[in-house]
């Protein structure tokens, strides 16, 4: 088997009337959803898309993505994931780097504003169907998603590809610098599925609440191809709202929930719940894989207490088609670790010129995977900037304990580097964190005519608590040496983030 399509071919199959998709009031079964995939890929076989075109897809976590995404890839055609949190230039601009020749998109708010223009920018992007709760694209005078699906499959037959074959082009998500376009293979993404799917009891994941936006690699990989693959239910949420994705879980029967910090934050302080639905939740919850920024352990334990479930940190990157490293069950948690190395992968820690560190030590962050990318899309330069003999030099800073337990302390573009200190903000922001006044700490370097670099750490306060920066500058000089303490405090009411919750630390100094 190398397309990656045929999950859903096999899970219809098997199991055609169980609930693949819970959407709302909206229920699809395996085969509802593997008729509508057929269906789009009909229409887009008829529109003269086929093996090795590209077709963009923007739609947030509703059915027709899932549909359309394993439609596009049973063309043999390239799906490419755009963020719905793009705007008019972004979307351009990617539409173009990546060759597009369609877009399939939902036609919400961004529409008019930003899809519809880019659209038109990009004339080598000739097709265009939109996705309505009603026929209001057709007013734009652009084809419907109802026109496309409008054709019944002729036999389903889903295309035969290679292996290697690329199946999807994620963009990386640019806060370190113009996105580029991570060519995903089928291979690597059928690999990250039966990886994944081994690792945990059946009974662990079979009803899943998507709450991450399946334009991501992470949600792609561990909710939409692992969970069709083992033929579980996808309960999806367009758009994080704490007391309505609590009520899904005790409704449902949610079993597995992964999120990011953020979202485990508001899940756990979210008042409005009685304690019998909090147990009734924890009796079902059964699996809670957190990524995607650094978790603090007064979180962790927050978090397991109201549950009784831990959250198990891991660490993937675009690059590597999801997860490197995880607190697989079974295996310790280590608290500011995320994890150890997932079988098949291997972990190192290396100076600046390659040449491998001693356990414990402080590097960058070398990987290598069976589910690495094959490169930049049509960018050599970039892509032989970070891949050497099969090993991807993730740019990000840690070490490895004695057990193999990787601790992540930033990106090797956040290393401050104070008169002769190397301040890495990793080091500081959990030391700021145990002041009971603070609920969140990032630490930035900014410059400094007479040291080069400055440390300045940005605080968001616990509900109900006050501080003053004076008064935390004073408390963390007493805990941190005198070179690395941010002499520099801002307290703020809540950080800029990205759409999937990483913080803009651009936007702090």
């Amino acid at each position: 088997m190398a397309n990656i399509a045929l999950l859903l071919d096999l899970t219809a199959l098997r199991a055609p009337n169980d609930v693949a998709v819970v959407y709302g009031a909206d229920r699809l079964s395996y085969r509802d959803l593997h008729d509508l995939a057929g269906r789009v890929a009909a229409g887009l076989r008829e529109a003269g898309v086929g093996a090795g075109d590209k077709v963009a897809l923007s739609c947030p976590n509703r059915p027709e993505f899932i549909a359309t995404y394993y439609g596009i890839l049973k063309t043999g055609a390239v799906v490419i994931p755009l963020s719905t949190y793009l705007k008019r230039p972004e979307i351009a601009h990617q539409l173009t780097k990546s060759d597009a020749s369609a877009l399939i998109c939902h036609a919400g708010d961004a529409f008019a504003d930003h899809l519809l223009p880019a659209f038109e920018d990009v004339p080598t992007c000739e097709r265009l169907w939109a996705i309505a709760d009603k026929a209001d694209a057709q007013a734009a005078g652009q084809p419907s998603f109802r026109e496309l699906i409008a054709r019944r499959p002729d036999g389903d037959a889903t295309a035969l590809v290679r292996p290697g074959d690329t199946a999807s082009i994620n963009f990386t998500s640019g806060t370190t610098g113009e996105p580029k376009g991570v060519e995903v293979s089928h291979s690597a993404l059928l690999y990250q599925v039966v990886l994944n799917q081994g690792l945990a009891e059946r009974s662990m994941s079979r009803v899943r609440l998507v709450l991450l936006p399946l334009f991501h690699m992470f949600s792609q990989v561990l909710a939409l191809n692992l969970g069709v693959f083992s033929g579980e239910r996808l309960v999806l949420m367009d758009g994080f709202e704490a007391g309505a994705a609590l009520d899904l879980m005790r409704r449902e029967g949610v079993n597995h929930v992964a999120g990011i910090p953020q979202i485990f934050q508001a899940l756990t302080h979210f008042e409005r719940i009685s304690q019998a639905e909090i147990e009734a939740i924890g009796r079902q919850l059964k699996l809670a894989p957190c990524g995607g920024a650094p978790l603090t352990p007064a979180l962790s334990t927050a978090f397991e207490e109201r549950f009784g479930v831990p959250l198990r940190e891991g660490y993937g990157l675009t690059e590597t088609t999801s997860v490197v490293t995880w607190h697989i069950p079974g295996a310790p948690i280590k608290a500011r670790s995320v994890g150890i190395a997932m079988p098949g992968c291997q972990v190192r820690i290396a100076d600046g010129n390659g040449a491998e560190v001693k356990r414990g030590e402080v590097g960058r962050i070398l990987v290598r995977t069976p589910g690495m990318m094959t490169g930049y899309y049509k960018d050599p330069d970039a892509t032989q900037s970070v891949l050497r003999d099969g090993w991807l030099d993730t740019r990000d800073v840690g070490r490895l304990d004695a057990d193999g337990y990787l601790q992540l302390l930033g990106r090797c573009d956040d290393m401050i580097l104070r008169a002769s200190a190397k301040v890495m903000p990793a080091e500081i922001e959990p030391v700021l964190e145990q002041h009971p006044a603070v609920a969140q700490a990032v630490v930035v370097g900014v410059p400094d005519p007479d040291v080069g670099q400055e440390v300045k750490a940005v605080i968001v306060l616990c509900k109900g608590e006050s501080v003053t920066p004076m008064e935390l500058a004073d408390w963390a000089r007493s805990r941190i040496s005198e070179d690395r303490y941010p002499r520099m405090i801002e307290i703020r009411a809540s950080l800029p983030l990205t759409g999937t919750g990483k913080v803009l630390k651009e936007q702090l100094v």
